[in-house]
Protein backbone atom coordinates (compact mmCIF):
# COMPACT_ATOMS: atom_id res chain seq x y z
CA UNK A 1 0.00 0.00 0.00
CA UNK A 2 1.30 3.43 -0.95
CA UNK A 3 2.16 6.05 1.64
CA UNK A 4 0.40 8.64 -0.52
CA UNK A 5 -2.89 7.10 -1.74
CA UNK A 6 -4.67 10.42 -2.43
CA UNK A 7 -1.71 11.79 -4.37
CA UNK A 8 -1.39 8.54 -6.31
CA UNK A 9 -5.09 8.66 -7.25
CA UNK A 10 -4.69 12.04 -8.97
CA UNK A 11 -4.09 12.34 -12.69
CA UNK A 12 -0.69 13.44 -13.95
CA UNK A 13 -1.45 17.16 -14.27
CA UNK A 14 -2.89 17.67 -10.78
CA UNK A 15 0.05 15.63 -9.41
CA UNK A 16 2.47 17.98 -11.17
CA UNK A 17 0.57 20.93 -9.65
CA UNK A 18 0.81 19.36 -6.16
CA UNK A 19 4.54 18.72 -6.62
CA UNK A 20 5.09 22.37 -7.54
CA UNK A 21 3.21 23.57 -4.46
CA UNK A 22 4.90 21.11 -2.09
CA UNK A 23 8.35 22.00 -3.38
CA UNK A 24 7.64 25.44 -1.96
CA UNK A 25 9.23 27.40 -4.74
CA UNK A 26 6.19 27.97 -6.98
CA UNK A 27 3.08 30.08 -6.65
CA UNK A 28 -0.25 28.45 -7.41
CA UNK A 29 -0.26 30.08 -10.84
CA UNK A 30 3.30 28.94 -11.57
CA UNK A 31 2.49 25.40 -10.45
CA UNK A 32 -0.58 25.46 -12.68
CA UNK A 33 1.51 26.66 -15.66
CA UNK A 34 3.96 23.82 -15.02
CA UNK A 35 1.15 21.27 -14.87
CA UNK A 36 -0.78 22.72 -17.82
CA UNK A 37 1.87 24.16 -20.18
CA UNK A 38 -0.67 24.95 -22.91
CA UNK A 39 -2.58 27.36 -20.67
CA UNK A 40 -1.92 30.91 -21.86
CA UNK A 41 -4.58 33.28 -20.50
CA UNK A 42 -3.31 34.76 -17.21
CA UNK A 43 -6.79 35.29 -15.75
CA UNK A 44 -7.75 31.69 -16.52
CA UNK A 45 -4.47 30.42 -15.09
CA UNK A 46 -4.98 32.32 -11.85
CA UNK A 47 -8.64 31.30 -11.55
CA UNK A 48 -8.04 27.65 -12.39
CA UNK A 49 -5.02 27.45 -10.09
CA UNK A 50 -7.14 28.74 -7.20
CA UNK A 51 -9.94 26.30 -8.04
CA UNK A 52 -7.54 23.37 -8.29
CA UNK A 53 -5.86 24.33 -5.04
CA UNK A 54 -9.23 24.56 -3.28
CA UNK A 55 -10.27 21.02 -4.24
CA UNK A 56 -10.38 18.72 -1.21
CA UNK A 57 -8.49 15.93 -2.94
CA UNK A 58 -5.74 18.32 -4.02
CA UNK A 59 -5.49 19.80 -0.52
CA UNK A 60 -5.32 16.29 0.92
CA UNK A 61 -2.63 15.32 -1.61
CA UNK A 62 -0.60 18.43 -0.74
CA UNK A 63 -0.76 17.59 2.96
CA UNK A 64 0.01 13.96 2.24
CA UNK A 65 3.12 14.87 0.24
CA UNK A 66 4.28 17.38 2.86
CA UNK A 67 3.88 14.78 5.59
CA UNK A 68 5.79 12.23 3.48
CA UNK A 69 8.64 14.70 2.91
CA UNK A 70 8.76 15.59 6.60
CA UNK A 71 8.87 11.95 7.66
CA UNK A 72 11.69 11.28 5.20
CA UNK A 73 13.64 14.16 6.67
CA UNK A 74 12.59 13.15 10.20
CA UNK A 75 11.40 16.70 10.75
CA UNK A 76 7.94 17.63 11.93
CA UNK A 77 6.43 20.88 13.10
CA UNK A 78 6.53 19.45 16.62
CA UNK A 79 10.26 18.65 16.50
CA UNK A 80 11.00 22.06 15.01
CA UNK A 81 8.98 23.73 17.73
CA UNK A 82 10.79 21.77 20.45
CA UNK A 83 14.20 22.70 19.04
CA UNK A 84 13.30 26.36 18.63
CA UNK A 85 11.94 26.53 22.18
CA UNK A 86 15.09 24.85 23.50
CA UNK A 87 17.12 27.64 21.90
CA UNK A 88 14.75 30.30 23.24
CA UNK A 89 14.95 28.93 26.77
CA UNK A 90 18.68 28.20 26.66
CA UNK A 91 21.74 30.33 27.34
CA UNK A 92 21.82 31.96 23.91
CA UNK A 93 22.35 35.66 23.27
CA UNK A 94 19.15 37.68 23.95
CA UNK A 95 18.77 38.51 20.25
CA UNK A 96 18.98 34.83 19.35
CA UNK A 97 16.41 33.99 22.03
CA UNK A 98 14.07 36.69 20.75
CA UNK A 99 14.39 35.36 17.21
CA UNK A 100 13.70 31.83 18.45
CA UNK A 101 10.51 32.94 20.24
CA UNK A 102 9.50 34.75 17.07
CA UNK A 103 9.98 31.54 15.06
CA UNK A 104 8.07 29.52 17.67
CA UNK A 105 5.14 31.94 17.41
CA UNK A 106 5.14 31.53 13.63
CA UNK A 107 5.24 27.74 13.92
CA UNK A 108 2.15 27.62 16.11
CA UNK A 109 0.34 30.19 13.98
CA UNK A 110 0.23 32.87 16.66
CA UNK A 111 2.15 35.34 14.54
CA UNK A 112 1.84 36.19 10.88
CA UNK A 113 4.53 38.33 9.34
CA UNK A 114 3.25 41.15 7.18
CA UNK A 115 5.38 43.49 5.18
CA UNK A 116 4.52 46.72 3.48
CA UNK A 117 6.77 48.29 0.90
CA UNK A 118 6.73 52.00 0.32
CA UNK A 119 8.63 53.40 -2.61
CA UNK A 120 9.51 57.08 -2.59
CA UNK A 121 11.36 58.83 -5.38
CA UNK A 122 13.51 61.64 -4.03
CA UNK A 123 15.59 64.13 -5.96
CA UNK A 124 18.93 64.11 -4.10
CA UNK A 125 19.92 67.47 -5.56
CA UNK A 126 16.91 68.98 -3.84
CA UNK A 127 17.83 67.38 -0.51
CA UNK A 128 21.33 68.83 -0.66
CA UNK A 129 19.83 72.32 -0.48
CA UNK A 130 18.26 71.70 2.96
CA UNK A 131 19.89 71.66 6.36
CA UNK A 132 19.16 68.91 8.86
CA UNK A 133 17.00 71.28 10.93
CA UNK A 134 14.94 72.19 7.87
CA UNK A 135 14.43 68.52 7.03
CA UNK A 136 13.35 67.75 10.59
CA UNK A 137 10.95 70.70 10.55
CA UNK A 138 9.49 69.49 7.26
CA UNK A 139 9.04 65.98 8.68
CA UNK A 140 7.28 67.39 11.75
CA UNK A 141 4.96 69.49 9.56
CA UNK A 142 4.16 66.43 7.47
CA UNK A 143 3.46 64.37 10.59
CA UNK A 144 1.11 67.04 11.94
CA UNK A 145 -0.74 67.23 8.61
CA UNK A 146 -1.20 63.46 8.63
CA UNK A 147 -2.51 63.54 12.20
CA UNK A 148 -4.80 66.44 11.33
CA UNK A 149 -6.06 64.57 8.27
CA UNK A 150 -6.77 61.46 10.31
CA UNK A 151 -8.66 63.40 12.97
CA UNK A 152 -10.62 65.22 10.25
CA UNK A 153 -11.51 61.89 8.64
CA UNK A 154 -12.71 60.51 11.97
CA UNK A 155 -14.72 63.66 12.79
CA UNK A 156 -16.41 63.69 9.38
CA UNK A 157 -17.16 59.97 9.58
CA UNK A 158 -15.00 59.06 6.56
CA UNK A 159 -13.19 56.33 8.44
CA UNK A 160 -16.40 54.56 9.41
CA UNK A 161 -18.14 55.25 6.12
CA UNK A 162 -20.89 57.41 7.66
CA UNK A 163 -19.99 60.70 5.99
CA UNK A 164 -22.36 61.93 3.34
CA UNK A 165 -20.91 63.44 0.21
CA UNK A 166 -23.59 63.92 -2.43
CA UNK A 167 -21.11 64.63 -5.21
CA UNK A 168 -18.84 61.73 -4.25
CA UNK A 169 -21.84 59.44 -3.92
CA UNK A 170 -22.97 60.29 -7.44
CA UNK A 171 -19.50 59.66 -8.85
CA UNK A 172 -19.11 56.32 -7.04
CA UNK A 173 -22.59 55.03 -7.86
CA UNK A 174 -22.18 55.32 -11.59
CA UNK A 175 -25.11 57.77 -11.85
CA UNK A 176 -24.88 61.29 -13.19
Amino acid sequence: MSATPVYDSLRAQPRTFVDGIVAGNLTQADAYRQAYPNARNQRSITTNAARLSAMERVQAAIQERRDARASQADVTAETLLREVLAIARGDAHPNVKLRAYDQAAKLIGAYVERRETLTVNVDTKLLDDFTLDEMLAFREQRRLKLIEGESHAIESGEETGTATDPEGAREGSGEG
